[in-house]
Parts: structure tokens; sequence; C-alpha cells
């Protein structure tokens, strides 16, 4: 297939088929597999290309956090909730995010566990999905949701989702 050369080397930056991988999952994957992770939090920073006034978002912000640590000394859904009020406002993350069991464990394939789900810690529903996902790995990715209408002076905003089918 010919491509613009722009397009080739974004296809190769977000390769992600339909597992949903970006740069920041081959990181934090290459951090757990060769280096053991010593940390029970992990940040990845937001990646984006600047031109001029355009931004183009190549990764968004990502936590990874071992779900021992999360669960620990919270018996209830408040004293979660509590624990993650701390831990987004310490690290700077909105109380809305994605989320999903890190590393991707494709024995899950048949359940909805390996899509990234939408949180919002205020409502209670979505509390309880939080920790059923939670109590499903041994890690948890948490994903800052962008783009939003927040960060541009216009109430427009593009996101282009790049799919490669093999």
């Amino acid at each position: 297939m010919a491509c613009p050369p722009i397009q080739n080397i974004y296809d190769i930056l977000s390769v992600n088929g339909s597992i949903f991988l970006d740069l920041s999952d081959i990181f934090l994957n290459q951090q757990i597999l060769e280096n053991g992770l010593e940390k029970k939090l992990l940040i990845c920073p937001r990646v984006k290309i600047q031109s001029g006034e355009n931004n183009m978002v190549i990764t968004r912000k990502k936590m990874l956090i071992e779900t021992d640590f999360l669960l620990e000394n919270c018996s209830d859904l408040i004293q979660l909730q509590v624990k993650l009020f701390k831990l987004l406002k310490d690290h700077k993350f909105p109380q809305e995010f994605y989320m999903r069991v890190f590393p991707i464990d494709m024995s899950l394939s048949q359940s909805n566990l390996l899509k990234p789900q939408y949180v919002n810690i205020n409502s209670p529903l979505l509390l309880k999905l939080f920790k059923h996902i939670t109590e499903n790995g041994k890690y948890i990715t948490i994903e800052e949701p962008m783009p939003s209408l927040k960060d541009y002076e216009s109430d427009v905003c593009s996101e282009y989702v790049l799919e490669s089918t093999i």
C-alpha cells in the first residue's frame, strides 16, 4: 500500500490493531518485563507534536498502578474513593479517565477488560466498575481523557483514530 510518508510514520508510532496499544504501553511493558516494577506507581507523560498553534497528541498521559497497592487498606468503596481522590490530585490527573488491566491478558478476550473503560470516580456505579477491573489484574493503567475541549480556544476538536488490520 502506498501511503504519504507522514501517514507511514504515524502508523508506525501508533500501530495498535485491536489491542489498543500505544507508545506508553510499549514503554510500560518494557519496564515491567525487563526491569521489574520496583515502584507501586509509574507515570508516562503526554507525548505531542506541536507545529505553531496546532497540537497532535500521540500518547495521552498515563499512570500504571500496582493493584495490590491501590486496594490495600480499602475495605469498602468509600475508602477506595478517598484513596483515588488523593492519588489523582497528587499526580494532577482528572477524576474521570480511561482504565484497563495491564499488561493485556489475551485470555480475557471474551470479557470487556481488554478495551479501555471510561470511569468517573464521582459515580458510584463507575466506581464499582473501577474496583471490578482493579481486582482482575496485577496492574491497571489510568489514562487521561483526550482530546478535551477545555484545552482549545474554540469549541471544535478533532480526534483521529488510525486502525490497522492485518
